[in-house]
Parts: structure tokens; C-alpha cells; sequence
């Protein structure tokens, strides 16, 4: 069985993610809460449940009620790939090159992110930058184009490229090298995509992804 990452962001650069066992079938607890930004002078705190319990909506909103905060539960379809070799994508242009991503790559990832754009989101960033894995493509200027982390659920996200790069396969190409890394490490390769974006559910299903039937969700605690 592979591993999947934990949901506590790791102390050292060095340090790896505390083991969970997960399989597609099994439905996982609840993770830890975090605190993350809806714009730029609001900060939230927001509970991600990244299993497939029924009955998760009704009890966070239960919780909301008890603590007299402002809830959203927003609905995502759970994506996994068992075999990452198998995803097939194209072929980057010459002088083009991929790589991982590092401190300088914050503010470009802040400004396009759609909880970006404040000091919250861009050290949240920072710290997935610098504690997980990921994936990015430099084009022959050395500039970054398109971009994808593994957060501290163990899943992939963030993943973005610049809209002067759009429609030539380069998301799906970063999307492959991020799971290859976490499928050699031995970690399960797994997403969460809106239910909306039909375009990302599209990308996952050629590249193999199989989506798992049941909901997972992301909830949100406004504490302003």
C-alpha cells in the first residue's frame, strides 16, 4: 500500500510528512485547521476534510452554529492515479526545461493565486515551497510559466500557468513531473478539482486519474 502525505507542514526542509495510510475506498477523518486568506485585510480559518464521510457538510455546520461563525462548505471531486507512468503528455519546446520551485518563485504564485495577493497567503506559500515537493516550467528566458505544489494534505494544487502559455499542454506536463516525484518517493497521487473546472477534470481523466464517487469537502470558518 503507498503512503499518502500528512497534513502537518514539517519543521525542517529536511524533515518528511508523518505517514497516512489511505486507499481509495477507505474514508479519512477529518484533517487539522488552518488559517488562510479570502482577500487581502480578511483573514479565515478553514477546516479541509479530505475523506468521503457522509454527513461531513451537516456537522461542520453544527460546529459553525456552536462557535456563531460564518460557514461555506464548498463541494470537491477527489481524483487518484494509481500508476503516474501512464499519464501521457507532450513534449516541451526546445530551451524550455522543468524544475522545481523555490523562494523566488512566492510573489508570482501569490499574485495569481485567487486567495492571494496579502502577507497570509504569500508566507502560506512560502512554507509549501520550501517543505514539499514541486513542479514548475522555466521557459528559454528562464522565467516561470506554469507551476504546481503538493500542499500539506499531500495533494496536488496551486497548479497555474501564465495565460501568454495557455493551450499547449504545459499544466499537464508539470502535473506529471509532481506525481512522479511523489510516486517514487512512495506516496499516493491523488487531487481535489472544483466541481466547476471542467477543464482540470478533463486533464485528470486523459492523464488516467479515476474520480472517486463520493464528495469531499472544504469548509470554511470566517472568524472576522
Amino acid at each position: 500500500m503507498r503512503r499518502a502525505a500528512s497534513s502537518r507542514v514539517a519543521e525542517a526542509s529536511k524533515q518528511r510528512p508523518e505517514r497516512l495510510v489511505r486507499t481509495q475506498e477507505r474514508r479519512l477523518r477529518p484533517r487539522c485547521e488552518v488559517r488562510r486568506p479570502t482577500a487581502r485585510n480578511s483573514p479565515f480559518f478553514y477546516c479541509f476534510f479530505p475523506g468521503t464521510q457522509e454527513g461531513i457538510p451537516e456537522a461542520t455546520q453544527d460546529a459553525a452554529a456552536a462557535k456563531q461563525t460564518k460557514l461555506s462548505v464548498i463541494p470537491y471531486f477527489l481524483y487518484v492515479l494509481s500508476d503516474p507512468n501512464k499519464f501521457q503528455t507532450g513534449r516541451l519546446e526546445p530551451g524550455f526545461r522543468l524544475s522545481s520551485l523555490n523562494s523566488s518563485s512566492v510573489d508570482l504564485l501569490n499574485e495569481n493565486w485567487a486567495y492571494g495577493r496579502n502577507q497570509q497567503s504569500r508566507r502560506y506559500l512560502a512554507k509549501m515551497i520550501q517543505h514539499f515537493p514541486s513542479s514548475g516550467i522555466l521557459n528559454q528566458e528562464g522565467h516561470l510559466i506554469s507551476w504546481m505544489l503538493m500542499d500539506l494534505f499531500g495533494t496536488q494544487a496551486h497548479g497555474y500557468t501564465l495565460p501568454s502559455f495557455c493551450g499547449k499542454g504545459y499544466l499537464a506536463i508539470t502535473a506529471k513531473a509532481l506525481c512522479m516525484q511523489a510516486y517514487n518517493a512512495g506516496y499516493s497521487v491523488y487531487g481535489f478539482v472544483a466541481l466547476k473546472n471542467n477543464h482540470m477534470q478533463r486533464l485528470l481523466e486523459k492523464g488516467g486519474y479515476q474520480k472517486v464517487s463520493e464528495l469531499s469537502y472544504l469548509c470554511f470558518h470566517d472568524t472576522t
